[in-house]
């Protein structure tokens, strides 16, 4: 049974919670100037209603005004949930992953690397907002991913650590009590993105582990048309933050959910 997901109802609901006040959402669409927010705005729109129905009277999402802040943004027990989205795509760059010696170790267009990527860029937006004091510490800082088409049935509980960690040969794993222990490598290699110009650019891997610093859960998502009940939500909670359990319990009842739950040991210790 296919059901299209109902984005001008949603907008309707949500738009005041997105700093929108047009009338449409087509007209949000067309007024804005920047491509990838264009091609964004719709999974914005569907994580908010998301949010909005499963959070019921136990949170609530906040009215944004403005331009600069996080894309969606709800309070919980008086803390600040922060959720900044992104959509995947394969349009502009290809990306590839090479170690520290540059031997190259994964294939052109991997799911994982252009994930890695994604995350690289919200990190960094974050980095800005705790400069300009539009985010603090005290707030749960959340980079939610829709998978979009391209990724919609990829495992998308694997796929997160993946991208994170890029090779599973180079990070250590130790079960405790609070799920994954995770020693970061010393060696981490590169994040190679080219773009449609041709020109090659490397970013270390060590940029994408120290903006996680800041963030205290990634989430993918897919918005597939199918029952609403059998969209995927998978959550992993950095350093096993309590808040970020209880959005999941929240999130769960109404979505095939899965979690994970990182220590990461930063550093060398």
């Amino acid at each position: 049974m296919n059901v299209s997901f109902d984005y001008e109802k949603a907008f309707q609901q949500v738009k005041k919670y997105l700093g929108k006040h047009q009338d449409s959402f087509t007209q949000a669409i067309d007024l804005e100037k920047d491509i990838n927010k264009r091609k964004s705005f719709p999974s914005e729109v569907f994580l908010a209603t998301a949010l909005q129905k499963c959070i019921s009277k136990e949170a609530r999402l906040i009215e944004q005004t403005g331009e600069n802040h996080p894309d969606v943004v709800m309070k919980m027990n008086g803390v600040r949930f922060n959720f900044e989205v992104t959509l995947m795509t394969q349009e502009d760059e290809r990306f590839r992953c090479k170690s520290i010696n540059a031997k190259e170790h994964a294939v052109t267009d991997k799911p994982k690397t252009q994930l890695t990527s994604k995350i690289l860029d919200k990190t960094k937006q974050y980095e800005r907002w705790f400069k300009k004091g539009i985010v603090n510490k005290n707030d749960i800082n959340i980079i939610a991913v829709d998978l979009g088409d391209t990724f919609s049935f990829t495992p998308t509980a694997t796929l997160l650590d993946a991208a994170i960690f890029m090779m599973s040969d180079e990070y250590e794993i130790h079960i405790d009590n609070y799920g994954s222990k995770c020693q970061l490598p010393k060696s981490r290699g590169f994040l190679v993105k080219t773009g449609c110009d041709g020109r090659e650019s490397n970013i270390h891997l060590d940029h994408v582990y120290d903006g996680l610093k800041h963030i205290d859960a990634l989430l993918t998502f897919t918005k597939v048309n199918v029952l609403e009940s059998s969209n995927n939500f998978d959550i992993i909670n950095i350093n096993n933050n309590e808040n970020v359990n209880r959005l999941f319990s929240l999130i769960s009842p109404h979505y095939q959910t899965t979690i994970g739950r990182w220590r990461i040991l930063w550093g060398d210790t």
